[in-house]
């Protein structure tokens, strides 16, 4: 008996779809995940904590900062919210602020963010808009620009850009301690 006939390219324009879908998902998730973080920080310092609650609060932050979003996604998901209004750096940094995500990490936040817009820009998937009060906005233009490679590659390295640079830059926060 013969077997049917697969049709690889509907198969991969389904799977991009669910992986588009998937990702969007994850993007809502991590929203909520910080603003879920935010609050059981903000409620920890207003209970008395038993040791088990403890426990569980350490463990449960400790995670939500392990899987949380990196800062390449962050920067992603205030330009969309942004729209068409786009972003300067300053408002990008004070967005993530906003949000909740931690920047704690980096020792310049306002650099990092800086050096985030400008790659997105270079890579399409942010375009310059107008200025605003004298400075660069960069607006989410929704591209998947280039190959498919070449994009999985680009989030692959932004994520370990991300790790270098908040590894280094903890490296240095220690040494001035």
């Amino acid at each position: 008996m013969r077997q049917p006939r697969i049709d690889y390219s509907d198969a991969l324009d389904q799977a991009l779809s669910e992986l588009e879908g998937t990702i969007r998902e994850r993007d809502r998730l991590n929203a909520e995940i910080v603003k879920l973080t935010n609050t059981v920080r903000m409620l920890s310092g207003m209970v008395k904590e038993d040791r088990e609650r403890t426990r569980k609060l350490h463990a449960l932050l400790g995670w939500a900062s392990v899987a949380g979003p990196g800062l390449v996604d962050g920067v992603r998901v205030a330009l969309k919210k942004a729209g068409d209004h786009g972003l300067t750096a300053i408002e990008t940094r004070d967005a993530l602020r906003n949000s909740g995500f931690d920047l704690s990490e980096f020792v310049n936040p306002l650099a990092s963010v800086h050096t985030t817009l400008k790659r997105l820009a270079g890579q399409g998937e942010a375009a310059y808009g107008q200025e605003r009060d004298g400075k660069p906005v960069y607006v989410w233009t929704d591209s998947y620009g280039g190959s498919w490679l070449s994009n999985l590659t680009s989030v692959i390295e932004d994520q370990r850009r991300d790790a270098r640079i908040a590894a280094a830059e903890a490296k240095l926060s220690r040494k001035k301690n």
